[in-house]
């Protein structure tokens, strides 16, 4: 390749020899400029490279970069601040409009081109700066610059951290009417401000921190809610309850009681409800007189002691969720008149014995019966309706006559016989040719899948724990199959067949201990997540080498694995469990291969002493509990992305964990006496970081055991 090649990027990103290294962001030790593409970047990053890490790229050769020495003294001036103007571009002469930059203002937020977090920018641009979806791009560290989006109407922040330091930035878009804050540290000052604003929509599921949503009354506009999760809000779900135009409220999880109900009974526009787990609701006979409410979810309200049959005659309920309550007998024989029910989920109901009367609802497609283990009438009868669509058994006394009309079921998409015992064969549905998603979970003496080459658009099947299945090449036939559930199948030795599944996206061996060889999955060329834990059958992961499509492994309680040489070869994993692996000593992953990789599991490896992050900025979760000999954690200040950290019980860190503890995204932290002292930690909390002490609840625990025996005593 002649010194004449352009900087220009042949795949279309810009070259980024101009601000200095593609991946580290600093000056370069040594700056190498990669061919053909034209990115630049330094050779203490990626001393040996063959793919280029900004635009994957195939690398034909490097040259250094000799331009780059003179454009960085230029520029490096202006680097660590950029105005706000310096977003803008002036794209009209004449009308004077201006535009934002989105490589700029992915950097501004503390991202890097190409990244999530740019494509999210790039993709609010194609709509004109109205909708931002932010949502898990855990590079976003600023958020202060969406000020500039005044034309903004929808915004999902969620997962963002830092939601109530940049809380000025939602208060000040004044077009916003959808707005998104789950999971994040939204607290009563945050619904504060913005209690005067025309929302339309607003979701702030699993905030904790949230007490008082009194100010929302104010916020008359609101169409649809959601609170799920919010467990510690004590003031203000009635008031909410009275919002004149609410049509969905998801108070999940919540303290919602019988006095929320009666308010919401006067509501004339709510069309789906969802009070799950609110375990103070005991009368929910008000909620009778919503005419109009179509989706209706009452699952885990065990305390419920009236007016679940009156809710059975509502006249408009397309959708009905009665798992986990003292549904009955009456309660079926209700819906059993029901003109418009589509789906009906009574999961968890030991008291319905009887389902005949459901075979009397013509619109029904969805059905789900999970648990309900006192059924011994009427599965026969639910099974003669040729326009069901879906069906889940799991735990019913199923008799296998039971279920032979549903070889006649043309539309049936979904099935699950999970714990069906008498289950041999697969005679009884032969001829569902449309079935997508099949379960028969711990079904022990299947042991012919035959049946299965018939079923030529299954997606998803799930044979977990079919201890008699050997056989597994009748699958060769499922040429649309993507996800296969095969653990705990101990009889299977080899995955004859399965290589001809092309499609193959995500595969659990997961317990399979006679499993030996995993070579036939050479032919799936899609496969995406593997789990292998606990197949000390197996003989060598030399096999992996050859799937460059994983991004997801689990290796947990693999004895033979001793170092990560086969997780090498430029993949880029998203995830990777390697818990419980006894004889590995160290964890060097190549930076190349971890970009993206967003969760880590090493707890329980006990002869780990050294673990290299270099290159993990997406690292969400790292688990390096019970590595008793852990001493050396390189790469620490490279984690910005990093959420959740456990260290408990872990070996002392010999350079010690202060680079961690200050990255910007820490939220959660597992820790014990060995990496931090009592001060420490309580400055970590004092700064807002949720700090578990496994040895102080132990000691709490114990303390209550012995307060009770002297008080016995």
């Amino acid at each position: 390749m002649n010194q004449s090649t352009s900087a220009n990027c042949v795949y279309g990103y810009p070259p980024r020899w101009k601000v200095g290294c593609g991946m580290c962001q600093k000056r370069w030790a040594v700056s190498m400029e990669s061919i053909p593409c034209g990115h630049v970047f330094c050779s203490t990053c990626f001393p040996e490279i063959k793919v280029c890490p900004l635009c994957c790229g195939e690398v034909a050769s490097r040259r250094p970069a000799f331009r780059c020495a003179s454009a960085l003294d230029r520029v490096r001036a202006r680097r660590n601040y950029v105005g706000p103007t310096a977003f803008y571009n002036d794209c009209s002469q004449k009308t004077g409009k201006t535009v934002v930059d989105p490589m700029r203002l992915t950097r501004g937020m503390g991202g890097m081109v190409p990244s999530k977090l740019f494509e999210r920018i790039k993709k609010s641009e194609e709509s004109n700066w109205k909708v931002m979806d932010l949502s898990g791009c855990t590079e976003l560290l600023d958020a202060r610059l969406l000020t500039m989006l005044a034309s903004l109407e929808e915004l999902n922040l969620a997962g963002y951290p830092r939601v109530r330091h940049d809380l000025e930035v939602i208060a000040s878009l004044n077009n916003l009417v959808r707005l998104y804050l789950d999971e994040t540290d939204a607290d009563d000052r945050c619904i504060f401000k913005i209690r005067n604003k025309s929302l339309l929509h607003l979701s702030c599921v699993s905030c904790r921190r949230i007490t008082d949503v009194r100010p929302l009354a104010e916020t008359t506009t609101l169409q649809k809610l959601s609170l799920a999760g919010c467990k510690n809000i004590e003031f203000g779900l009635e008031e909410i309850c009275e919002l004149p135009h609410i049509r969905k409220l998801n108070l999940r999880g919540t303290q919602m009681n019988d006095a929320c109900i009666s308010k919401l009974s006067r509501n004339s526009n709510l069309l789906e409800l969802d009070c799950g787990d609110c375990l103070e609701i005991t009368d929910v006979k008000p909620l009778a007189k919503s005419k109009k409410l179509e989706v209706l979810t009452l699952e885990g309200c065990e305390n419920i002691i009236r007016g679940l049959v009156d809710l059975c005659a509502l006249p408009d309920v397309r959708q009905m969720n009665f798992s986990g309550t003292a549904a009955d007998n009456a309660c079926i024989s209700k819906l059993g008149k029901s003109k418009k029910l589509v789906s009906l989920f009574c999961e968890q109901c030991p008291r319905v014995t009887n389902i005949r009367p459901l075979a009397k609802i013509k619109t029904l497609e969805f059905l789900s019966l999970s648990g309900s283990i006192n059924i011994s009438r009427g599965v026969g009868r639910i099974c003669d309706n040729q326009w069901i669509r879906g069906l889940n058994f799991s735990d019913v006394d199923v008799r296998e006559t039971d279920v032979m009309a549903l070889a006649d079921c043309d539309y049936l998409v979904s099935l699950n016989l999970s714990g069906c015992l008498e289950m041999t064969d697969l005679d009884a549905i032969e001829g569902c040719m449309s079935l997508e998603s099949l379960s028969l979970c711990d079904c022990r003496d299947l042991a012919d899948i035959t049946s299965l080459r018939e079923c030529r658009f299954l997606k998803t099947l799930d044979l977990s724990g079919c201890s008699s299945l050997c056989d597994i090449s009748a699958l060769r036939e499922c040429a649309r199959l993507k996800t296969l559930v095969l653990s705990r199948c101990t009889g299977l030795r080899d995955l004859s067949g399965l290589g001809e599944c092309a499609t193959l996206v995500s595969l659990d061996l997961s317990e399979c201990h006679s499993l030996v060889d995993i070579s036939a999955l050479g032919g799936c060329v899609n496969l995406v997540a593997l789990y292998l834990r606990g197949c000390n059958g197996l003989q060598d992961l030399n096999a992996l080498k050859e799937w460059k499509s994983l991004r997801m492994l689990d290796l947990s309680g693999f004895r033979k694995l001793e170092d990560v040489t086969a997780l090498r070869g430029g993949r880029n994993w998203l995830t990777l469990n390697l818990s419980n692996c006894e004889n590995l000593k160290e964890a060097w992953l190549d930076g190349h291969d971890c970009r993206d990789l967003l969760a880590l599991d090493l707890s329980n490896c006990e002869n780990l002493k050294e673990v290299w992050l270099d290159g993990c900025r997406q690292l969400a979760n790292l688990n390096l509990s019970n590595c008793k000999n852990m001493w050396y954690i390189h790469g620490q200040t490279e984690c910005k992305g990093l959420v959740t950290l456990n260290l408990y019980n872990c070996g002392t860190i010999q350079n010690g964990i202060g680079d961690l503890l200050k990255l910007p995204r820490l939220t959660v932290l597992h820790i014990d006496y060995n990496n931090a002292d009592r001060q420490s930690i309580e400055n970590l909390r004092n700064k807002g970081l949720e700090i578990v002490m496994e040895e102080e609840e132990e000691e709490e625990e114990e303390g209550s055991e012995y307060t009770s025996e002297d008080e016995g005593c």
